[in-house]
């Protein structure tokens, strides 16, 4: 599997030299990009100057988040549409093959049903395009999708994801896991293990805290993946072994996971659980080396 350093979370800034030698230092295999920013930099200063840190790099672009809004109106859409195709050319310039975007969980211009269809419309549109350039494209739950206030409810749960992720159809458009969220959202295992391999585009990984009600959870409270009882992260990697699946992982990581620690402690144990994570999903071990009841 491909363990990929993602910044949600980790504190680290947004300082992309400094993401790149905390992934050389604990041997991750790619890093997560901050798109939003090299296109920013990119309309301001030039191709060149966006991607002079990563072309000389020896780390491999993983994934990204793509910076689309697709509950913009109608008339703000082709704008949208024409930012994508900046961002493709950024993506091909680093070969990352892979993106993901979580769906918000309101609107305040739409009804659910009339988001529905706008998201199921526009998903195959930009699920196409990221087609042509050779880029898979994940969809997955927002933070804090219990706590929203928008005017207008839309995907909250992981049964509402996966039914928008159906009738959108398109081939390239899959999931993004995060098991924090789909916990938030009330997915379980069982739900995901209903989907075949090819629909994974990446995961992420990270457990609840025991006994937090769910509408009182924030995402700066994920724990590390493995640590509670019943974890859904060992549960699911297991699962993805028996589907053959061998795709990006990466580790999810909130403010309360830094307190009283170096940082560099804290990438240190990030780094050793994602290996012990990607190998119970190659089917090199059974379990964590410290005991998880699953």
């Amino acid at each position: 599997m491909e363990k990929v350093l993602n910044q949600c979370g980790l504190g680290a800034g947004s300082r992309q030299s400094e993401i790149i030698e905390l992934a050389l230092t604990h041997r991750f295999d790619g890093i997560e990009v901050d798109m939003a920013d090299l296109l920013a930099r990119y309309e301001a200063m030039g191709k060149a100057f966006a991607l002079q840190f990563f072309k000389s790099a020896r780390v491999k672009i993983g994934t990204f988040r793509l910076p689309l809004n697709l509950g913009a109106s109608a008339e703000e859409f082709p704008t949208q549409l024409a930012k994508l195709e900046k961002v493709i050319d950024l993506a091909k310039e680093l070969n990352c093959s892979r993106c993901y975007l979580e769906i918000e969980s309101g609107n305040d211009r739409h009804t659910f049903l009339e988001n529905f269809e706008n998201h199921r419309v526009r998903l195959g549109i930009v699920g196409g395009k990221l087609a042509e350039a050779g880029i898979r494209f994940g969809i997955g739950l927002s933070e804090n999708v219990q706590q929203c206030k928008r005017t207008y409810q839309f995907v909250r749960s992981a049964e509402e994801l996966l039914t928008l992720l159906r009738m959108t159809g398109h081939a390239n458009v899959g999931l993004c896991l995060n098991t924090f969220n789909w916990q938030l959202g009330k997915g379980t295992v069982e739900q995901v293990s209903a989907l075949k391999s090819d629909k994974f585009v990446e995961v992420r990984l990270g457990d609840l805290p025991a006994g937090v009600e769910l509408a009182k959870v924030s995402s700066g409270q994920v724990q590390l993946a493995g640590s509670q009882p019943g974890s859904l992260a060992v549960q699911l990697m297991k699962l993805l072994h028996t589907l053959g699946w061998q795709g990006s992982v990466s580790m999810l990581a909130g403010a309360s996971m830094f307190s009283g620690k170096p940082r560099d402690a804290v990438f240190s144990e990030l780094a050793a659980r994602l290996q012990e994570l990607a190998e119970i999903g190659a089917g090199k071990r059974e379990g964590l080396a410290e005991a998880v009841v699953v």
